[in-house]
């Protein structure tokens, strides 16, 4: 089934619009694409709307449920880590600073190159 949204005037596929039992067909009038650009537009517009949006994030019902997520995360993806993962070893050299060992071959040739480009610049 195709068909034309009210906002945009293009034809598009019946899975672009959401559906609505009060309408004849089932779907909304207008695509998914313009029924979020209005929303967008709409809490831009609207400062009431924007203060409900940053007092919503810090309800404590929102924070506790981040809480459990960030708990549960843990749990799934962060399961010894501590044995799996190796020490960063630094470099003891004075020209590399304590950079990792894995940058030493980048931040040496970082080094001659910009001394390179210094020496023609003079």
């Amino acid at each position: 089934m195709k068909k034309t949204c009210k906002a945009c005037g293009k034809t598009k596929p019946g899975a672009e619009f959401y559906p609505h039992p009060a309408m004849a067909d089932g779907t909304l009038n207008f695509c998914k694409s313009c029924i979020k650009m209005r929303a967008k537009y709409y809490r831009l517009a609207n400062p009431r709307v924007q203060e409900y949006d940053r007092h919503r994030s810090k309800t404590p019902k929102r924070r506790a449920h981040w809480r459990a997520n960030a708990v549960r995360w843990r749990q799934q993806n962060l399961k010894d880590t501590a044995l799996t993962t190796p020490p960063i070893t630094r470099c003891a050299t004075a020209s590399c600073r304590g950079v990792p060992v894995k940058f030493v071959a980048q931040l040496s040739m970082f080094i001659s190159i910009t001394a390179t480009i210094r020496d023609r610049l003079m």
